[in-house]
């Protein structure tokens, strides 16, 4: 809450999923399922996507949120697993 010459305005945090970010949660749910290892560190996920960091840390943030991936902190080194699809 901020005051300003007496009247109060109140802050609210506004949360716009833009098309890009919907692509960007879609190509690295892709790439850590098609990579041949277990899992991809963030900074690998960064090296194939090629896309900002800030985007990965989103779209990370979303797809664990639908339980799609894990991820684990691991020799100050953040990990993305898959999870296994319940069909």
């Amino acid at each position: 809450m901020m005051k300003e010459e007496g009247t109060v305005i109140k802050m609210k945090r506004v949360f716009i999923d833009e098309p890009g970010q919907g692509l960007a949660r879609k190509g690295i749910l892709e790439t850590i399922r098609n990579s041949r290892r277990r899992g991809l560190s963030i900074i690998e996920l960064k090296w194939f996507t090629g896309a900002d960091i800030f985007v990965i840390l989103e779209a990370l943030k979303q797809l664990q949120k639908a339980h799609l991936i894990s991820v684990r902190k691991r020799h100050a080194v953040h990990w993305c697993y898959p999870l296994h699809e319940v069909a």
